[in-house]
Order: structure tokens, then C-alpha cells, then sequence
């Protein structure tokens, strides 16, 4: 199934990691938070996810996959 934006349902999201948005950022939100809004710029900035991206699921608990959507300015971590 194609990954939603869970807050305006809209398609044009990203899949980012956590530890990208807190390069970008320098906050550690991303790990403690499970979802949050970003700054327009900085969410419309990363590139649209195709769908294999969609297909991506948590492997690894220490960087979690984050969805980004790039209309509404969401993130939410992608839990398993």
C-alpha cells in the first residue's frame, strides 16, 4: 500500500530518515516524538517519494523512516 500523509491524506509525501531531519534541523525530535510539523522550505526541499519508497518499513529502531509530506508540512514517524 502506497504511503499516505496521515494528516491531509495527500500522496506527495518523502521518506526520510531521522537522522537526516536532524542534520537539517539539529534537533532530536525525530527520535522522541512520533510526529510533528516542519518548516515549509525544509519539507518541500526533500524529493518525492516513488513508490518503491512507499514500501519501506522500519528495519533498524535506532534511525527510523519519517514521512514527509510536502503539501501540509507534516512529519510522522513510520512505526511497524
Amino acid at each position: 500500500m502506497f504511503k499516505k500523509c496521515p494528516s491531509c491524506e495527500t500522496k506527495n509525501i518523502a521518506i526520510v530518515t531521522a537522522a537526516m531531519l536532524q542534520r537539517k534541523t539539529g534537533s532530536r525530535d525525530f527520535y522522541r516524538k512520533t510526529d510533528g510539523w516542519l518548516d515549509p522550505d525544509l519539507a518541500e526541499s526533500f524529493p518525492k517519494a516513488s513508490a518503491f519508497d512507499s514500501f519501506i518499513t522500519v528495519e533498524n529502531d535506532d534511525n527510523p523512516n519519517i514521512i514527509v509530506c510536502r503539501d501540509c508540512h507534516a512529519w510522522t514517524r513510520i512505526e511497524n
